[in-house]
């Protein structure tokens, strides 16, 4: 982690946490790993960056979008859209609505904003491999579910 501080120009300023140190954090797994770290984060914006997810340049500017200023989070649309017959929407008491899925590895989210949706998010991808990820695209679905 050092040597990737260095590298990165971080000079020092990286804190690497252990999850399976933090309360609740040893049963965390895979995906559910996501929602998990920004929700439990020590910092109020939280850039998420999946681990095959690099950032080519300085990724500072993204917090002063007017975007993420008016809605407190910003996600990246994917390729494909959500289905609109999925049990989900009734599971969240919203009409289906067809809008694109959202990419998973990268979200920049403000805690404080959005705490209820961060911990359903949570929520959801907890139970995620036994419950939601078969009749889904995965997490990523999870994450527009939850803030809907």
């Amino acid at each position: 982690v050092a040597g990737m501080a260095l590298a990165l120009g971080a000079g020092g300023r990286v804190l690497m946490r252990d999850l399976r140190e933090l309360p609740g954090g040893s049963a965390v797994r895979g995906y559910q790993v996501k929602p998990w770290v920004v929700l439990h984060s020590s910092f109020e914006e939280v850039l998420f960056l999946d681990s095959d997810n690099f950032a080519l340049t300085d990724p500072s500017p993204l917090f002063d979008l007017p975007a993420f200023a008016n809605a407190g989070a910003v996600f990246w649309p994917d390729t494909g859209s959500m289905a609109t017959d999925s049990f989900m929407w009734g599971l969240i008491g919203k009409p289906p609505m067809a809008v694109m899925e959202v990419e998973s590895g990268q979200l920049l989210v403000h805690r404080g904003r959005h705490w209820r949706a961060l911990a359903l998010a949570n929520h959801f991808n907890s139970r995620g491999p036994g419950a939601y990820y078969i009749h889904l695209g995965g997490d990523k679905d999870l994450w527009q579910f939850s803030w809907r």
